[in-house]
């Protein structure tokens, strides 16, 4: 995993309080769950795609696309992408005209 990916995560946690919990010291907990994560995670990669990447793709496609509907098609992806190839920008793009479709479809009933 990647040490920005990490670096979230570690400040996601002390932003929640769950450090902060088992330790007063805030630099020390974010130290130890850097280290922790970093440990945890060093034999795996991990590729993220966010919201905002769904969004992109929507907006060069001419698409609305709220943060909900952008997480629908993240989990969607998520569940259903084909693992011989992984997640690119055609499957955000397909998972997009996709979710239009379905809207369009729901609209006719």
């Amino acid at each position: 995993m990647n040490d920005y990916m990490i670096e979230e995560i570690a400040q996601a946690l002390l932003d929640a309080g769950v450090l902060a919990q088992r330790d007063n010291n805030a630099q020390q907990s974010y130290d130890n769950a850097v280290k922790a994560l970093t440990k945890h995670f060093e034999n795996e990669m991990h590729i993220v795609w966010s919201v905002e990447d769904v969004q992109e793709a929507a907006s060069e496609e001419d698409i609305d696309c709220s943060t909900e509907r952008a997480r629908e098609i993240l989990a969607d992806i998520s569940h259903h992408h084909d693992v011989e190839y992984g997640v690119n920008w055609q499957t955000i793009r397909d998972a997009l005209y996709e979710s239009v479709r379905r809207e369009a479809e729901a609209m006719k009933r």
